[in-house]
């Protein structure tokens, strides 16, 4: 039985992991989210998680703690197993040297987190189409 698509979202900020998360149900695509409020801790996980956990689709923020999106964009590629694995970077931060840093160490896409819940419907539907499932 396919119980959808897994979701591993990064972020620091508990009600964006609320707001991100109903965005992902809203869509009507069967997703399972799994979170990380901080990228080492992700890095962790995402290390030593079963190939049946593995998540189809890895979302995180840029402006963490610890280490921001590109840090943990950088680290994320020397793991060969998500290599293939759309990586999303969802922030506020939209200078165009951190967009293209984050491309440039393996993120399939850097979008803008909006303030209209609306909208974060449909760049969760965005996201999901990341996906080749």
């Amino acid at each position: 039985m396919n119980k959808g698509l897994n979701i591993f979202i990064i972020d620091d900020d508990l009600d964006d992991q609320v707001l991100m998360q109903q965005a992902f149900e809203s869509t009507g695509s069967p997703v399972q989210v799994r979170f990380a409020t901080r990228s080492d801790e992700a890095l962790q996980w995402l290390g030593r998680c079963a190939d049946v956990e593995k998540p189809d689709i890895i979302v995180s923020d840029y402006n963490m703690p610890m280490m921001n999106g590109e840090e943990f964009l950088k680290r994320l590629q020397a793991d060969e197993r998500y290599r293939d694995t759309p990586k999303v970077i969802v922030s506020t931060a939209a200078s165009p040297s951190i967009i293209e840093a984050c491309v440039s160490h393996g993120a399939s896409k850097y979008l803008i987190k909006p303030s209209d819940f609306e909208e974060l419907i449909k760049l969760a539907r965005e996201i999901i189409a990341l996906s080749d499932r």
